[in-house]
């Protein structure tokens, strides 16, 4: 399945504070913990901004699912 056939968020760019992306992915986090297998949450996708930050990661590694995957492009 491939982002066509999917909903999902778009962040582009730096991810400055101002946009809330760490926000946006605690908030999704909570949505997947009260949703049934069946559920069809949207995607977050970032796109640019950089390498991800150390306070990112710890993000990423107290709230992101199992199930997410994270890829860097160059």
């Amino acid at each position: 399945m491939g982002l066509w056939d999917r909903r999902f968020w778009l962040m582009v760019g730096k991810r400055h504070a101002y946009k809330n992306g760490q926000t946006l992915m605690r908030a999704l986090a909570i949505l997947h913990r009260g949703c049934s297998a069946g559920c069809d949450l949207p995607l977050l996708v970032f796109a640019g901004g950089g390498s991800w930050t150390p306070q990112e990661h710890q993000c990423i590694a107290n709230h992101a699912s199992p199930a997410c995957r994270f890829s860097s492009f160059r």
